[in-house]
């Protein structure tokens, strides 16, 4: 069972009316649409904080980036085979985004996944060097 609340949460139930998730998926905003992908193993919610959210059954955890509109998402759902999120919002559009593949304790990949993602290199440090093109291509080829 799914909810979402104009507390700014959704939230996931067994069908014997427990939580099945410890924690709450949280946005800025109220809750407006969640829905499951047909494995129940991931929910997307909608919320008036203009943005959608995959998140994790198992650990509750987010897996993609917020897909933002510039007003609040409506609704979403995932198309049948579970690759795509669709969202609706209240500024006239309707989008689809893709559902990010999950990274297994790959640690390159991840590193990869990171610098394409954010344009900086992942140093032991800490710290903010910008890749260079080639670096930025390298990382995207690497994230794969």
């Amino acid at each position: 069972m799914l909810g979402g609340t104009n507390f700014n949460a959704g939230e996931v139930w067994r069908g014997d009316g427990t939580a099945a998730l410890e924690g709450l998926l949280t946005h800025a905003g109220e809750v407006w649409g969640i829905a499951a992908d047909l494995a129940e193993e991931r929910v997307v919610t909608a919320s008036y904080d203009h943005t959608a959210r995959v998140w994790d059954v198992a650990t509750g955890k987010p897996v993609s980036p917020p897909y933002r509109h510039l007003r609040g998402v409506s609704d979403a759902d995932f198309t049948s085979d579970g690759k795509w999120v669709l969202t609706g919002s209240l500024d006239g559009t309707v989008r689809r985004w893709p559902v990010p593949e999950p990274m297994h304790d790959d640690e390159p990949r991840i590193t990869a996944w990171i610098e394409a993602t954010t344009g900086l290199r992942v140093t032991a440090g800490g710290g903010g060097v910008l890749l260079t093109g080639d670096e930025w291509n390298d990382s995207r080829t690497r994230a794969r």
